[in-house]
């Protein structure tokens, strides 16, 4: 937002109040692991600010993070990081914290890379649900528990998936899917080559 000037017409950036806290949000943190320092905007006003981060905060930030922003001794020149707005979210994408549901996930390809495929899922918060195969994550509920991790660029995941009838591990190859499920009625293994190899240093396989 803008402030009218009282002389000249000239329109101004406006600035918070330095007596309050307010709630902001995370637009850069580049120099968050050198100075200690992010980049904020304030949801009423239009100009980032420069704000510390002190010891003893829950995580590391990230940009998109909905923050409370407070000044030591009512001081304009010193804003700093109190904490983050919780509700019934984490408040980012990276570690969701639900009632009934966590999930971590992370992009591991390009990472550090400018306009790679981990900026540009980060840049977007990782709101993209089109992208999810290619982030490795872990989601725990109350039904199951499921460890992804991209093979490729793609998307092609290998899976490691427990819930309360089976234990399933999956790995792509080409267009299907190599697997091996375990349950109470017995084990299963497929794989699209027809073909298994068993490695026993020890001991016979035997038919039940």
């Amino acid at each position: 937002m803008k402030d009218q000037s009282a002389l000249g017409g000239r329109t101004v950036n406006r600035q918070p109040p330095f007596n309050s806290a307010r709630l902001a949000k995370v637009t850069s943190t580049k120099d968050y692991s050198k100075f200690s320092r992010i980049e904020v905007i304030f949801l009423d006003y239009s100009q980032p600010v420069p704000v510390w981060v002190m010891n003893d905060i829950d995580r590391e930030p990230v940009v998109g993070d909905s923050v409370l922003i407070g000044y030591i001794d009512n001081r304009k020149d010193s804003p700093y990081l109190i904490g983050f707005q919780k509700n019934s979210s984490y408040s980012t994408n990276f570690i969701s914290v639900q009632q009934d549901k966590i999930k971590l996930q992370l992009p591991v390809y390009d990472v550090g890379i400018k306009d790679g495929l981990a900026h540009k899922d980060v840049q977007s918060n990782l709101l993209d649900d089109s992208n999810q195969l290619k982030r490795a994550y872990i989601e725990l509920d109350p039904d199951h528990a499921l460890v992804s991790f991209p093979t490729d660029r793609v998307g092609k995941p290998a899976t490691f998936t427990i819930d309360k009838n089976k234990v399933e591990a999956s790995y792509p190859v080409g267009d299907e899917l190599a697997y091996i499920r375990m349950n109470a009625e017995g084990f299963e293994f497929f794989h699209p080559t027809g073909s298994a190899t068993f490695k026993l240093p020890k001991g016979d396989i035997k038919k039940g």
